[in-house]
């Protein structure tokens, strides 16, 4: 819609990417205590128990989408391409739109990428580092994102539910959503509560 005209609009004149409709960049939700099955594929590079997650944003911190559940070892890449948005790629892409990412992610038609050194090559070519540095000031914004969602909400860094049951699995990432969806709000509100819920809260609706 409008929405993502005026973002790749905004995208386009400010970091030079044209067709561009988010960033992606993966993170953990920290497990407070190690899973009781398949506990080690849980074991993140971190050296913690953790579930893997994938946050497409917009250049102003917006939540897109986000995607979750494979455990903390996955690599960002592998996760990526089991979402949806990358299997159904045209419901979510049209006309050469494109989302960007670090070098953990592959190239294809809907993902651009960092470019990275090939074996043997000492150092990347001029071109190749120019775009590096200009796609590296877009991505930041993913990594911004993540940094305010992970601080407005400290359970993603230590949670306690267990995941022994596939109930706890659905709780963290019902959680999760609701984090996602409540971080957009106070964005559109610059984190002030909306003034009509105080009027909720005085009429008892919580």
């Amino acid at each position: 819609g409008s929405e993502k005209e005026e973002m790749k609009q905004r995208i386009k004149v400010k970091y030079g990417f044209q067709q561009c409709i988010g960033i992606i960049d993966g993170t953990l939700i920290v497990l407070a205590t190690r899973p009781q099955e398949y506990g080690d594929s849980y074991y993140c590079r971190k050296n913690c128990y953790a579930i893997n997650v994938q946050i497409i944003c917009d250049d102003k911190a917006n939540i897109t989408y986000v995607y979750g559940g494979w455990p903390g070892s996955t690599h960002d890449n592998r996760a990526w391409r089991n979402s949806k948005v990358f299997k159904d790629a045209p419901q979510y892409f049209t006309d050469g739109e494109y989302i960007v990412g670090d070098s953990a992610y592959s190239q294809s038609p809907v993902m651009v990428q960092s470019f990275k050194k090939a074996s043997g090559e000492e150092n990347l070519t001029h071109h190749k580092e120019f775009f590096n540095t200009k796609l590296a000031s877009l991505r930041v914004r993913g990594e911004h994102c993540i940094g305010i969602l992970k601080n407005r909400f400290p359970w993603l860094k230590n949670c306690n539910i267990l995941l022994d049951s596939e109930d706890g699995m659905k709780e963290i990432l019902q959680l999760l959503e609701c984090s996602c969806i409540l971080h957009n709000i106070f964005l559109q509100h610059e984190d002030d509560i909306p003034p009509e819920w105080y009027k909720d809260i005085d009429n008892g609706h919580h």
